[in-house]
């Protein structure tokens, strides 16, 4: 996945996220892991959507975490404790609510 892409053309990058069937699962692998692949996600659907700093709520990175998550095949995760353990370690996100 062209990171290119994700942080330039979010819309795009969402969008063929969808169209590939293993996208999700390359993303996490991409990634290290389901908290960094739904900050990843949230980032860019907050530049999409919000048109602000693009740095994404809790709430935000939850509801991407479980998203993923659901299209990633059965067993590949145990998406509650992978992402607990990885916002421990202190990811960036704000405290701003995303607008409606």
């Amino acid at each position: 996945m062209s990171h290119w892409q994700e942080t330039e053309r979010p819309h795009e990058w969402l969008r063929s996220l969808d169209e590939r069937a293993d996208a999700y699962t390359e993303l996490v692998r991409e990634s290290g892991n389901l908290a960094l692949a739904a900050y990843r996600f949230a980032r860019a659907k907050r530049r999409v959507f919000d048109g602000g700093d693009g740095i994404p709520t809790l709430r935000e990175l939850r509801a991407a975490a479980t998203m993923i998550a659901n299209r990633l095949p059965e067993g590949a995760l145990e998406s509650s404790r992978a992402l607990v353990a990885d916002e421990e370690q202190g990811l960036c996100m704000s405290e701003r609510p995303s607008r409606p």
